[in-house]
């Protein structure tokens, strides 16, 4: 093994890989897989591997913040969304009129972390308050994205039986595909804000007053946070009239470092660099 590769070293098991690792001179990397939050991040703090891959400067910042050394923190952007740079994918993006897309925060049913994961009472109450919110604007059909093997990929359909609203629901579907051609795009703390976000799309987050220090995107310059059903209902009229333009660039530029498609290209030339090092060192032992 030339290189250990994790998501998150706080698990259990990643973490005693990486230390393992270590013993045998295994140099090691996190790539994080979002954007870092204001709070303890329960992803990477305490950082044992020898670096993380952050998406830009305001998840640096953060983690500094919270106690990283800066020279373990290497700003790449995200490879993921490399794809939305491509000239052709922006060229032929079309809205359909009176779309709106809620994309759901897949975290399981059974031991959330407190403060951090949605439970499944919150998501109840989030679904209420989205569809009695909609139910104002019915000539706007709501799609909803679910996860692949998420065991809660049936709440939707119960909680709009229960409020008699129709919807649509998607569990395996291109990102492109599902928003590209929708108006409004509303979700809780999920990376697809960004999806939406670099494909020009008004984005809403609803979330919690008591959880802010650990996700949500109240600080963002270009994703309107909303708290209650008002509130959304009043930033999906503002949106749908036009009177809300939010600056999304410089924001982007923040959070996911240059937006030119060359995420993957850095971090695969980190990598590389990384295990040429190592490799030097061990004929030099």
């Amino acid at each position: 093994i030339n290189l250990i590769v994790v998501h998150a070293d706080t698990i259990v098991f990643e973490k005693a890989f990486v230390q393992v690792g270590r013993l045998f001179n295994i140099p090691s990397i996190v790539l994080l897989n979002g954007l870092a939050g204001k709070g303890i991040h329960p992803s990477v703090c305490p950082l044992s591997s020898d670096y993380i891959l952050v998406f830009g400067e305001g998840s640096k910042k953060i983690l500094m913040n919270l106690g990283l050394q800066e020279k373990k923190i290497l700003v790449t952007g995200s490879p993921q969304f490399d794809k939305y740079f491509d000239k052709k994918i922006l060229r032929n993006k079309k809205i359909e009129k009176g779309k709106i897309v809620f994309i759901v925060s897949g975290h399981p049913s059974k031991n959330p972390t407190p403060e951090v994961h949605l439970t499944k009472k919150i998501k109840k109450d989030i679904f209420r308050m989205l569809f009695n919110a909609l139910k104002k604007f019915p000539e706007y059909k709501l799609v909803i994205k679910g996860r692949k093997g998420w065991d809660m990929n049936n709440l939707p359909q119960i909680i709009a039986d229960q409020e008699k609203y129709n919807i649509d629901f998607v569990e395996e579907i291109d990102s492109i595909k599902l928003l590209s051609d929708a108006e409004i795009v509303i979700t809780t703390n999920t990376t697809m804000a960004l999806d939406a976000l670099l494909l020009d799309k008004p984005t809403i987050s609803i979330w919690f007053k008591n959880m802010e220090r650990f996700s949500g995107y109240k600080e963002s310059k270009a994703i309107k946070t909303v708290y209650n059903q008002k509130q959304l209902e009043k930033a999906i009229k503002e949106y749908l009239r036009r009177k809300d333009n939010l600056n999304k660039k410089e924001w982007l530029e923040y959070e996911l470092f240059k937006l030119d498609g060359k995420s993957s290209e850095r971090v695969a030339n980190f990598i590389s660099k990384l295990i040429l090092q190592n490799k030097e060192n061990g004929k030099k032992q």
